[in-house]
């Protein structure tokens, strides 16, 4: 037996070595970078990007008040944005960002494939995994955003990553490394704390002995009451009270719970074809027959909790079950079935890729995601057009537009190089247009809002005649609109 060990640690140590694994991460993530500012730019995208500006000028314990506190902005991805800014400031802004999540996808992956062939002992299963982290729609698209998720899902590896090598080794101060690094993905995004039931079962599925389980435990659940205090005092709850229904009301848990489920299932499916539950199925088989029960865990709370609890749901929470279902993925091309299965699906998959890069508009993605993305007033499709009409027009003056507006107006600022020869003057509600009004700070203004926004223009229109000079595309209330309204005197 320990010859057949030696020999297969050695398998696993020349496949780490092989140059190929690096060459497929390099040419994909490479692929990821053509077009990359073709996607319009989201709105919560575009505040990532904004403070990661703001950072790398001003410093993070400068920005903390404004981005953390008030902001309710999580700030290790704006952190590491800023970094990027700083050593590569020629870059547009837009490509910029998007790049600092593809290169930490890049790294995901790769600790995708590592993990999986440290665990398997077998190639071919770290490379399956790993392909499918690469290549699957879902995280294809994300990857190439400067949403949360890339960075999320880099950090909550790396614990876990930590957190087995502590226990499987029987090396428990990795566990110390596991701590920071997950206080680092708290900080990235809240949802990482949903990797803890998983920890804990890796921990109690180990080869340690019983007492060193409950110590591991225990220290796991203390560190969790900590983080719990710290996001409390940050007031990133906030956060998590806009996403998620923490009443208890069962029949509208039951009714919320359907539609959530349904939701999740369409989300797969439209993603990664109906051939990923049945790969997910037999890989999470083979992991039970071999005794690998902590794994299993993984995927499940992050389901369930989405599934009960989420209000504002969208897909892109669904990313960070995607490094764990990887894993069972990779153990699926244990079975012939599953190699067969895996191979047709990444052949439809890469086509939807190639899609996503030439025509994102066009490929097959959740619709919510393209509601968002390419039709919703969250989209950058107006303010990119207006910002691109300023820029050709150059007016003097001030430029109102709701405060949701603001950091995508920025950035497409910085990326059309607009002169500083106006000013934009968020309006926060209602109460505060009104406020502003009454104090003139509104004369000779330019008015920026979108069909989501008709309040702002109803209150400007009634102390103020508006004259529509521009429409980004579109005139109806489904439109993405970026009209540009100016106060005649």
């Amino acid at each position: 037996m320990r010859q057949k060990d030696c020999l297969q640690y050695r398998t696993v140590t020349r496949q780490l070595l092989n140059h190929w694994w690096l060459f497929f991460i390099v040419l994909i993530s490479g692929v990821k970078l053509v077009n990359l500012e073709l996607v319009p730019l989201f709105g919560d995208e575009a505040a990532y990007c904004f403070w990661g500006t703001k950072v790398s000028h001003f410093g993070l314990v400068n920005s903390w008040e404004a981005m953390v506190s008030q902001g309710k902005i999580a700030p290790v991805l704006p952190f590491l944005q800023s970094i990027a800014w700083l050593v590569l400031p020629q870059l547009r802004p837009v490509f910029l960002c998007r790049g600092v999540s593809v290169i930490l996808s890049a790294a995901t992956s790769f600790l995708v494939f590592w993990l999986t062939l440290k665990l398997s002992r077998r190639p071919l299963v770290g490379w399956a995994a790993m392909l499918f982290y690469l290549l699957n729609p879902f995280s294809f698209f994300t990857d190439r955003t400067s949403l949360l998720e890339p960075a999320l899902n880099f950090f909550v590896l790396v614990v876990t990553s930590l957190v087995w090598l502590a226990v499987t080794r029987k090396q428990l101060k990795l566990l110390l490394f596991g701590v920071i690094f997950l206080l680092v993905a708290v900080l990235t995004k809240l949802t990482a704390l949903l990797i803890i039931p998983g920890l804990m079962g890796i921990v109690w599925f180990s080869p340690l002995r019983l007492k060193q389980r409950w110590l591991v435990l225990g220290g796991l659940f203390l560190a969790s009451l900590g983080l719990w205090w710290l996001v409390n005092f940050i007031g990133q709850w906030a956060v998590f009270g806009y996403h998620a229904h923490t009443g208890f009301e069962l029949s509208g848990m039951m009714r919320r719970s359907a539609s959530n489920l349904y939701l999740t299932r369409s989300w797969y499916e439209q993603y990664l074809t109906a051939g990923f539950f049945i790969v997910t199925l037999l890989g999470a088989w083979r992991l039970f027959k071999e005794r690998q029960y902590g794994w299993l865990i993984f995927p499940i709370p992050m389901v369930v909790t989405y599934i009960l609890l989420a209000d504002s749901y969208f897909p892109r929470f669904l990313l960070l079950t995607l490094p764990f279902l990887a894993v069972m993925v990779g153990y699926a091309v244990r079975t012939r079935v599953g190699q067969v299965i895996l191979a047709i699906m990444l052949v439809i998959w890469m086509a939807n890729d190639w899609q996503m890069i030439v025509r994102p508009a066009q490929a097959r993605m959740a619709r919510e995601d393209h509601w968002q993305f390419f039709e919703d007033w969250t989209s950058g499709v107006g303010t990119k057009a207006a910002s691109e009409w300023l820029t050709q027009k150059g007016p003097v003056g001030i430029v109102v537009l709701p405060e949701d507006l603001l950091y995508r107006m920025e950035i497409h600022s910085l990326e059309n190089k607009i002169k500083q020869n106006f000013s934009f003057l968020p309006i926060r509600d209602e109460d505060d247009l009104k406020k502003k009004m009454k104090a003139g700070a509104l004369d000779d203004a330019i008015l920026l809002t979108t069909t989501h926004h008709g309040w702002l223009q109803a209150t400007f229109g009634s102390q103020y005649s508006l004259q529509p000079v521009y429409a980004s595309h579109g005139d109806t209330a489904r439109s993405v609109l970026g009209y540009i309204l100016l106060k005649i005197d």
